[in-house]
């Protein structure tokens, strides 16, 4: 098994999946993190700020520039939780949920692009892969719960 080549084929489709996607969308100028934001809070609406840096293993400043930039765009409403004063929730505005929609659609031309000369066993046998691989490093990384998240437990 060549690990290398390995390495370097998902570090050039994370690579050129960020440039085609951050292409996509350039007014407002969006980051590849920020689509994943997006797409994140469509599923999982009124989910709280720091969840979601520990979903992208981010620092929270980090994830606090991203968001108040999508909150300033008018894509994500922040409300303080009545549980916890601190934390912030996190849902999509409207125009937030039609943002999510394109995105989508830029994920699907893109899925296309990359599983071109591929069957539907070889794309699902892919996925299937990709997340084992991703869980299993979420593992050993000690993080039993986005792993199981990758599982769709």
């Amino acid at each position: 098994m060549n690990h290398f080549k390995m390495e370097w084929s998902l570090s050039l489709l994370n690579k050129y999946s960020s440039v085609y996607m951050e292409n996509k969308f350039k007014s407002p100028k969006l980051s590849k993190t920020q689509l994943l934001f997006i797409i994140h809070l469509r599923h999982r609406p009124m989910i709280h700020q720091e969840r979601l840096a520990e979903m992208f293993k981010m620092n929270r400043s980090t994830v606090t520039r991203g968001i108040d930039q999508l909150v300033s765009f008018g894509y994500v409403d922040k409300t303080i939780d009545k549980d916890n004063k601190r934390a912030n929730l996190l849902i999509l505005t409207e125009i937030g949920v039609l943002l999510y929609e394109d995105i989508m659609e830029t994920v699907y031309e893109w899925t296309n692009i990359i599983t071109e000369d591929m069957t539907e066993s070889e794309k699902k046998m892919s996925i299937s892969l990709l997340t084992k691989m991703a869980g299993n490093a979420c593992k050993h990384a000690g993080d039993d719960k986005l792993a199981r998240l990758l599982q769709g437990e």
